[in-house]
C-alpha cells in the first residue's frame, strides 16, 4: 500500500529544492538550470499521478498537512494539489503565497494554480 503522504512530500521537497535553485538562488549555469528545470517537471509527473492514486482510495488529505509547511514552494503545490479536496484553505494559502514580498516566484505558481483550478482542470477525473 502506497503511503501518500510520505511519497508526496519527497517529491515535494525535490520539486521545492529545484525551484529555488532555479528561482531564488538563481542560477546562471545552464547545464545545472536545465537539470533543475527536469527536476521540477518530473516531480510534478509524479506528484499527479500520486493525486489521481490518493483521490481513487480518498486520501488526499494526507496531503493537505503540507499547506502549512514552512516551504513556499511545498505549501503552494500541496495547496495546489488540495484545492479539489479542501478548497477554502487551499485558496487561502495560494492567496497568501500571491501576498508575499517580491521577488515571489511562488505567486506566479499559485496565480496559476486558482486559473487552472476555476477552470475545472484539477478534478483528478479529468487527469
Amino acid at each position: 500500500m502506497t503511503n501518500y503522504k510520505e511519497e508526496f512530500f519527497k517529491c515535494a521537497t525535490k520539486y521545492a529544492q529545484a525551484m529555488e535553485s532555479l528561482n531564488d538562488n538563481f542560477e546562471d549555469n545552464l547545464i545545472a538550470r536545465s537539470k533543475n528545470g527536469r527536476i521540477v517537471n518530473n516531480m510534478i509527473d509524479k506528484m499527479k499521478i500520486l493525486y489521481k492514486q490518493a483521490y481513487a482510495v480518498n486520501k488526499l488529505a494526507e496531503i493537505e498537512e503540507f499547506m502549512f509547511h514552512e516551504n513556499k514552494y511545498i505549501r503552494c503545490i500541496s495547496a495546489t494539489y488540495s484545492l479539489f479536496s479542501n478548497s477554502k484553505i487551499a485558496e487561502d494559502v495560494l492567496k497568501k503565497l500571491i501576498d508575499l514580498p517580491i521577488p515571489n516566484y511562488a505567486a506566479s505558481n499559485a496565480r496559476l494554480a486558482l486559473d487552472i483550478w476555476k477552470k475545472g482542470y484539477l478534478d483528478p477525473e479529468k487527469f
